[in-house]
């Protein structure tokens, strides 16, 4: 079992240290702290040759006291007596040390090692998400502003507002928590995915790149201390896959279905200019002279959505367009792009390069935040899976989704909005929920299957009589 792992590493480090046993509070964050550091190291598929470094803050001025800090992750306990013992000892190895200058930032990297590893039974590490994560930022309501170009977490005084916005997430990640979510995926698949993932991260610079099923809990970012702008929801695992991926998720074991607003931020414009979009807002009179090879035609349309976003994101008028707008070998110029667009949609001109993009992520945000509820609340607290303007659902509730974010829409801005389905996943068969834990545990594809047994063996929960 884990916690067997866990006390072992205890010991080892208690022992290591020549001291006596720490006190009851010391000891429980020492185990927290080693839970945490397993959890972020351990991969999904358990194979050593496919482990991905994790990233850890060894900054002492991280763990100050803020409303963004965990008490019971402290930088003495955390780092200095569990992380770098744990170093020494050979069960975690450090592969780049951290940076923090005015041109560039990321923290410390570290993987687990084959000393590690090798602790812990194959079939355990399969279900290692299932155990309770430990959640370094306990903030649900986070407010992240640029500063020296760079974006940090920015303290504020709550309010009403704030305290019922977290009183709402609270009560949304009450229902994720009762229920597994997990991808229909074979071990070597887990594999394909943990790295593309990584080397995704690397090429952007962004987060660790790893998949943790273990994240299963939501927060909502905003990007001013007005609360007015940005306010999406972040945190759950199936928002790092790729969009493909998606297709593969599992509530419960069972079968889903993405259901996506068409064209939400244009609609919502058009809504409060008091006009309608007529037509595809990404179908423009401009047309490109050229294809690039691999390409067609429809893929011009991609990038006319990628430029009018870009166009709404930013705060005054770009003379170049933004770098991963690729413009070459399609025969035209970002001047005309952005004339076509501007042209195309006259009644909300006004809003190209004024930063409505934030105030627009707000709006979306505030009906994800409703349908949510709304949703849970209605179907006896069965969850949906918000992917920032769509959502994921058991697959039997599609139609009833789909209403309600008709009505949603419609509430806000008094029009109505398309909804449409992505495309389902592949029919593939099911394990029946009668199977029995030793045919799972003989299942070496199948590990998803072995995380939801042991989902509900650990919590004890009724398995939700829903669709089927």
């Amino acid at each position: 079992m884990i916690e067997d792992v866990v006390e072992q590493l205890f010991q080892e480090i208690v022992s290591q240290n020549n001291k006596r046993t720490p006190d009851a509070s010391a000891t429980r964050k020492m185990h927290l702290s080693i839970r945490k550091l397993l959890m972020d190291t351990i991969s999904v598929s358990a194979q050593i040759k496919h482990q991905h470094w994790a990233s850890i803050h060894k900054n002492k001025n991280h763990y100050t006291a803020s409303r963004y800090s965990n008490p019971d992750i402290t930088y003495r306990i955390h780092i200095e007596r569990i992380y770098e013992p744990l170093v020494e000892l050979g069960y975690l190895k450090e592969i780049k040390a951290g940076l923090f200058t005015d041109k560039e930032r990321y923290l410390t990297r570290y993987e687990a090692t084959p000393k590690l590893i090798a602790l812990i039974d194959p079939n355990e590490v399969a279900k290692l998400p299932v155990h309770k994560p430990v959640i370094s930022n306990p903030e649900l309501i986070r407010v992240r502003t640029e500063v020296d170009g760079f974006k940090q977490l920015a303290e504020y005084t709550d309010t009403p507002q704030t305290v019922e916005m977290r009183n709402n997430v609270k009560f949304i990640n009450d229902v994720l928590s009762k229920q597994w979510f997990d991808l229909e995926l074979t071990d070597d698949e887990f594999e394909q995915l943990e790295k593309r993932m990584h080397h995704r991260s690397l090429e952007r610079n962004e987060g660790e790149g790893r998949l943790r099923l273990q994240d299963r809990t939501l927060y909502r970012v905003f990007n001013n201390l007005e609360f007015n702008e940005g306010g999406r929801f972040y945190g759950g695992w199936w928002e790092m896959v790729p969009s493909e991926y998606r297709r593969k998720i599992l509530i419960n074991g069972k079968r889903t279905e993405e259901l996506d607003f068409g064209t939400l931020h244009p609609t919502i414009l058009y809504a409060q200019s008091s006009s309608s979009l007529k037509g595809d807002a990404y179908t423009i009179e401009l047309r490109p002279r050229a294809i690039p090879d691999g390409y067609s035609q429809i893929d011009f349309r991609t990038i006319v959505k990628r430029a009018f976003n870009a166009m709404l994101n930013a705060r005054h008028e770009l003379r170049q367009p933004p770098r991963k707008l690729k413009l070459k070998g399609w025969g035209i110029k970002w001047d005309e792009l952005v004339a076509a667009i501007i042209e195309r949609h006259e009644p909300i001109g006004s809003q190209f390069f004024s930063g409505a993009g934030l105030r627009l992520q707000y709006e979306d945000s505030q009906i994800a935040e409703s349908l949510m509820i709304e949703f849970a609340k209605t179907r006896g607290l069965v969850p949906l899976l918000p992917v920032h303007d769509s959502f994921i659902c058991h697959h039997g509730y599609v139609r009833e989704v789909e209403e309600l974010m008709v009505k949603a829409f419609k509430k806000r801005f008094g029009k109505k909005i398309k909804v449409k389905a992505k495309p389902e996943a592949s029919k593939q068969g099911y394990k029946q929920d009668e199977t029995s834990l030793d045919e799972l545990l003989s299942l070496n594809d199948m590990s998803h299957e072995l995380r939801l047994q042991a989902f509900w063996e650990t919590t004890r929960t009724n398995r939700p009589d829903n669709h089927s």
